[in-house]
């Protein structure tokens, strides 16, 4: 996968990127990013939660999202959407779909 994909260097790999993450007013949400395939594709998504949230498992307000068609040899430029592939936006990271939870 490509270095610019890592949340944590959005910074310094893309600047006009993370000019648009600060734009929405958000913040990389957990440093993890997600890659799954769907619909023939392999989709990467990195969650963004607000600032005006200040809790660690805030709610996701858009993603950092990048896209391949040909099984990763190339990827759609990264791009900040609110049409998320993986996260469920107005829930928290914690109440994601795909997150384990305990057994009761």
């Amino acid at each position: 996968m490509p270095t610019q994909f890592a949340p944590g260097e959005f910074e310094t790999s893309d600047p006009a990127l993370h000019q648009r993450i600060l734009a929405l007013h958000a913040r990389v949400s957990d440093g993890h990013g997600f890659l799954v395939p769907r619909h023939g594709r392999l989709v990467y998504e990195v969650a963004l939660s607000s600032f005006a949230d200040r809790s660690p498992d805030g709610k996701v307000v858009a993603v950092v999202q990048g896209m391949s068609t040909d099984n990763g040899k190339t990827w759609t430029a990264l791009a900040v959407s609110t049409d998320a592939q993986i996260y469920e936006l107005g829930k928290s990271i914690k109440a994601q779909s795909f997150v384990a939870r305990p057994r009761r």
